[in-house]
């Protein structure tokens, strides 16, 4: 029979059997009233909680706030008697047709990408492009056309409070999504530019400028030639060539 190991004193693990199909290593038992990587201690799920899933869950939050504050402001204002007499019937239509876009375009387009993000992507950089994604399609076709209509419809009438908090929701999404925008559009013209249009530097004439490899003509490393470490060696004597006059006594 195989004799259980005891624990030894202070450690605060438990113990397991010394049988053939044990490691003989002792446990450590969690203590109690801590938490545990992976237990935050919040209700909400922990997925959502991790730091990598943060930001696909704020854009598909705070995005749909936006739009959620928009339609109330198109369906109590801008769509009422009042809205189409100050703004004028076009206008409403214009911003009633912006709004449904702006839906449409959350629930199939926007909001797939970031929970697609958020749940099932473990790369840094796949997450990342879904994000952008998300936020460059409502950006052209919600943010930029809505706020401009917001801000015109506060610039002719006397704002009220619904018109005023689409406006700031509108506003903070309209620079956000710009940001990102243009630095996407930096990246992707600069990266572009790079590879096609750089000139391709030659390693003798970059050898030539930046000096040798060997430190006793007083140059460095050059940075294209691989980075090996100098070894002091012996000038290398080539062999000589035996000359010889050959005789009648050479057999």
């Amino acid at each position: 029979m195989h004799q259980p190991i005891p624990q030894s004193p202070g450690t605060g693990g438990s113990y397991t059997s010394a049988g053939p199909a044990s490691t003989g290593y002792m446990t450590s038992a969690a203590p109690v009233g801590v938490i545990q990587p992976g237990e935050p201690g919040f209700f909400l799920p922990n997925w959502i909680l991790e730091e990598r899933r943060v930001v696909p869950m704020v854009c598909m939050g705070w995005w749909g706030l936006s739009i959620l504050i928009t339609l109330i402001n198109c369906v109590g204002w801008i769509m009422r008697g009042g809205g189409k007499t100050a703004y004028g019937d076009g206008f409403a239509r214009v911003y009633l047709t912006f709004v449904i876009i702006g839906m449409i375009v959350y629930f199939s387009v926007s909001s797939t990408f970031w929970f697609w993000a958020a749940k099932y992507s473990t790369e840094r950089v796949d997450r990342k492009r879904k994000t952008i994604t998300g936020i460059v399609a409502l950006w052209f076709l919600n943010d930029m056309p809505l706020w401009a209509m917001d801000y015109h419809s506060i610039e002719v009438d006397a704002a009220r409070g619904i018109q005023i908090a689409s406006f700031i929701f509108n506003t903070i999404t309209f620079l956000t999504g710009g940001i990102v925008v243009w630095l996407t559009y930096t990246y992707k013209v600069t990266t572009f530019l790079n590879n096609n249009y750089t000139p391709i530097s030659r390693p003798e004439h970059s050898a030539a400028h930046s000096g040798s490899v060997f430190p006793e003509r007083g140059g460095g490393m050059d940075p294209i030639l691989p980075q090996q470490p100098l070894i002091d060696r012996e000038p290398m004597i080539m062999p000589q060539k035996l000359m010889y006059h050959r005789t009648d006594y050479d057999v």
